[in-house]
């Protein structure tokens, strides 16, 4: 397939997986995880997104599968161990292969210190109120590529919001309750 980098909708090969193990992760993030969808599925303003939700465990990221929400279980998580951006490699804990944002995560995580949780809504109609100050990521390029990380990594600086033209939006945050105070103060 190839990669035009104009065109949001293509999509990338998916990601060369390293499975370290094909269990469940146990991380003690992994209830927080739930909880906060759980709450975000219960919002009607959610109702017709898809949410990618992650979280820094140490030196892992938790992040979701499952691109459906509702009654979502531990299965539906992996645990990403380590990702090369270069090589597309991702090594996991987990029974699922990652998500193509795993590297738009990855990399967040990376290049700040203070972000430790990252939720991004995609959906033909956001229901989010963008200040006009927030960074709108123009032409993303191929959705899950690299270069699609680093247009994001460029334009959101040190804010903590990012919207993808006509796309999604990512709000990072030093942990759960900070993103659901910031997606508050955005809701239509």
């Amino acid at each position: 397939m190839s990669q035009n980098t104009t065109n949001h909708t293509k999509q990338i090969q998916p990601f060369q997986s390293f499975f370290l193990a094909k269990e469940v992760t146990t991380s003690e993030a992994l209830p927080m995880l739930l909880h906060f969808l759980n709450q975000i599925n219960l919002e009607p303003t959610f109702k017709k997104l898809t949410c990618r939700i992650s979280t820094r465990y140490g030196k892992r990221i938790i992040i979701n599968t499952n691109h459906h929400e509702k009654n979502l279980k531990n299965v539906d998580f992996i645990e990403i161990v380590e990702y090369d951006p270069l090589k597309n490699i991702v090594l996991l804990i987990g029974q699922k292969q990652p998500p193509l944002e795993t590297s738009i995560h990855s990399l967040l995580y990376r290049a700040r210190n203070d972000i430790n949780a990252i939720a991004q809504f995609s959906g033909e109609k956001l229901p989010f109120i963008v200040p006009d100050n927030i960074a709108v990521v123009q032409n993303p390029g191929v959705h899950g590529s690299f270069e699609e990380a680093k247009q994001i990594l460029k334009t959101i600086g040190t804010t903590n919001i990012v919207k993808i033209k006509n796309k999604s939006l990512i709000v990072c945050g030093s942990n759960l309750q900070n993103i659901k105070s910031i997606l508050t103060s955005l809701i239509k």
